[in-house]
């Protein structure tokens, strides 16, 4: 209400006078706050989303951070919140979090900058107006990066981008069914600001399930998580490639790297491949029509520069590739006209285990002394063959050629099931060697034994 008075009222001063007038209703005017859209050009767009029990849901919002939107069920376009059980839905998480990603996997994980909450969703409790909840169960903290699934767990990157952590079933608690658990502690030097995670699921070229990791340096770190034995082993994986970002398809990792030869940058798309023995390879004489140009050569991306050639396992070596992007012949009478010549770029596989210490004992000062690799037996199968390397102070530098002496090099090499024995010389606290894959082609190790001083 408000007060009506007379003109001729003095209301400040030491005469003041004040005659009261009508009181009056004054009603409160018209504003649009309330019906500001949390999603618009003007407030910026969600940065995540995901689906959920028949909803499109949205999160990571510029306008409102912790803010978590749900369509109605079946219409992914309708955002007004309702009170009946398939309306729409907006929630705000508590404790001012960020929400950044939120995963269904049976319940709902809201993946936030202060922990991970989860949403229990049962028959009891569906997904619907007024059933939402967050229930912290973790304070490691996330970040940008989507995480990934496997059959075992949720996969996210920390807020540091150093750390890779999994959601798990608490089999220790009968009060919080989950729990976090860091499957990269070992392995942090392979984290370098991950920027994509990604899972392909098992299928007959590989038997199991791995997680690509991918790094802001264009590297990618390959890992195998297993809840039940709570351990998890990551390698590095690096080349002639700089991989911009990585996805799956089903069974089928994809990556989108870059190449450069002769200092050309050239964008392409590839899938892992387990039957390829020579990285980003085409079919020399039958190039799919995605990597045709319609003006140069079969390896135009490559022009320039150099590339590796192999005919089922017979690996031919390398070969330079001129402007146009055709290879140059070795020597005029080569023959280079199978259908199965495949041409890309070479890499190495290097295995190097660890020596282990002898536990127990009297002490005779075994931890501070140098030790010796008497020698080394590798049993393989499916062998192209490998060179042994020795590192540090060890020195070995015994190779397994692919033809042995008296071999038609002229036929595929044979694929050899046997044991080598090497022997080494030198000493060093932790006495090291590499087996190193350095010509295209299958290896298959079976063992690795040792023999070694105390």
């Amino acid at each position: 209400t408000g007060q009506v008075f007379s003109p001729a009222d003095k209301i400040v001063g030491p005469l003041g006078t004040c005659t009261s007038g009508t009181g009056a209703v004054v009603a409160p005017g018209a504003s649009v706050q309330w019906d500001e859209e949390a999603l618009n050009a003007n407030r910026g767009w969600p940065n995540s989303c995901f689906t959920d029990n028949g909803r499109l849901g949205f999160c990571d919002l510029p306008a409102v951070p912790g803010g978590i939107a749900w369509s109605e069920i079946g219409v992914y376009n309708n955002f007004m919140v309702g009170a009946n059980p398939t309306d729409p839905m907006f929630e705000i998480a508590p404790d001012r979090a960020h929400v950044f990603h939120v995963v269904s996997k049976g319940d709902e994980f809201f993946i936030t900058d202060q922990g991970v909450y989860y949403c229990p969703i049962n028959a009891n409790n569906p997904l619907k107006p007024g059933s939402v909840a967050f229930l912290k169960f973790s304070a490691d903290k996330g970040s940008s990066v989507k995480p990934a699934q496997t059959s075992q767990a949720i996969l996210f990157v920390n807020e540091g981008l150093n750390r890779i952590i999994a959601i798990i079933v608490n089999t220790h608690s009968l009060y919080v069914p989950w729990a976090t658990q860091e499957v990269s502690l070992y392995h942090t030097h392979l984290m370098r600001s991950p920027i994509a995670l990604a899972v392909a699921n098992d299928g007959p070229q590989i038997p199991e399930q791995y997680v690509y990791a991918l790094n802001g340096d264009g590297t990618v770190a390959v890992g195998k998580f297993d809840v039940a034995k709570e351990w998890a082993g990551w390698l590095p994986w690096t080349g002639a490639g700089y991989v911009n970002w990585i996805s799956s398809l089903g069974q089928t990792p994809i990556f989108t790297t870059t190449y450069t030869s002769n200092h050309v940058p050239v964008t392409i798309a590839e899938q892992l491949d387990a039957t390829q023995y020579i990285d980003g390879s085409v079919t020399l004489n039958a190039v799919t029509t995605n990597m045709q140009s319609g003006i140069l050569g079969p390896l135009w991306w490559l022009a320039n520069g150099t590339v590796d050639l192999i005919d089922g396992t017979r690996p031919l070596g390398t070969h330079s590739v001129d402007g146009t992007g055709n290879v140059i012949k070795l020597d005029p009478s080569e023959d280079l006209s199978s259908a199965t010549i495949m041409a890309g770029l070479a890499w190495q596989a290097i295995l190097e285990p660890f020596i282990p210490h002898v536990q127990g004992g009297q002490d005779e000062g075994q931890r501070v002394k140098r030790r010796k690799i008497r020698r080394i037996a590798v049993s393989v199968q499916n062998s192209t063959g490998f060179v042994m390397q020795g590192i540090g102070k060890v020195q070995c530098g015994r190779r397994i050629p692919p033809w042995n002496e008296g071999d038609d090099q002229g036929q595929p090499p044979p694929l050899r099931e046997t044991t080598y024995s090497f022997r080494t010389r030198g000493r060093d606290y932790d006495p090291r060697v590499a087996l190193v894959k350095d010509m295209p082609g299958p290896l298959t190790i079976d063992e690795i034994g040792y023999e070694g001083t105390v």
